[in-house]
């Protein structure tokens, strides 16, 4: 399906969790969900530098991120696949928080169970740069019924 680059890039800067695939070295998918922030036309995510993921783009700098809306409202989703890096420490910095600006409030930031684990935690981030979408709009195509609770049920919680 087919869809303009404003629809795009509004979705994409919805608050929506996505999920990553890397490659690991005997071929098979490493997928993990990760808060993102889409920026000039790229991913940023936010991870630990000894995570499986970190390791996978090091070892082959490709990855693929999907991002789809759940809950109320239209049923949407973007994915894509392209060349990815992993950003250390002072390249990562100020995409992390704002990464991080995008989920977590100012009191979370400040409470070390949640902002002081993410500082110590997310030091690096994974860059990924699309090279082209999948674009899914449920919402269009079943006309709104799916997003009806009296005919679909809920997510769990």
């Amino acid at each position: 399906m087919r869809v303009d680059e404003r629809t795009l890039v509004e979705f994409l800067h919805g608050r929506h969790i996505a999920s990553l695939a890397t490659h690991g070295a005997d071929g098979s998918a490493h997928v993990t969900p990760i808060w993102y922030l889409f920026e000039d036309g790229a991913f940023y995510l936010p991870t630990g530098p000894h995570t499986v993921k970190v390791r996978n783009v090091r070892a082959r700098p490709q990855a693929s991120v999907m991002v789809d809306s759940r809950g109320p409202g239209p049923l949407r989703s973007a994915s894509t696949s392209g060349p990815a890096e992993v950003l250390d420490a002072d390249r990562a910095r100020a995409f992390n928080e704002r990464c991080w600006a995008r989920y977590v409030t100012a009191a979370g930031r400040a409470d070390a169970g949640v902002g002081g684990i993410l500082e110590r935690y997310d030091s690096v981030c994974i860059k990924a740069t699309p090279s082209g979408w999948i674009w899914s709009d449920m919402g269009a195509v079943f006309k709104g019924k799916l997003e009806n609770p009296s005919l679909v049920l809920p997510l769990s919680p």
